[in-house]
């Protein structure tokens, strides 16, 4: 997160940040797995975080074009 705006962002080196305040987990997957994963196409992306219940929310989440 852009500590001067509040800003969400990607990232470089397949990881992200998801909310505001002190980071809790880390999640990370390959880019384009995950990508294909928010767009539907991929149900099962390899997904590795510290917590099984961010893992599962980040495989859970998608993304509707």
């Amino acid at each position: 997160m852009d500590t001067a705006t509040g800003e969400q962002r990607l990232l470089a080196g397949d990881s992200w940040a998801l909310g505001s305040g002190r980071s809790s987990c880390t999640v990370r997957a390959d880019a384009v797995e995950y990508m294909r994963c928010l767009a539907g196409r991929n149900n099962a992306p390899a997904v590795v975080a510290d917590d099984d219940g961010a893992a599962n929310a980040a495989v859970a989440a998608r993304v509707v074009f």
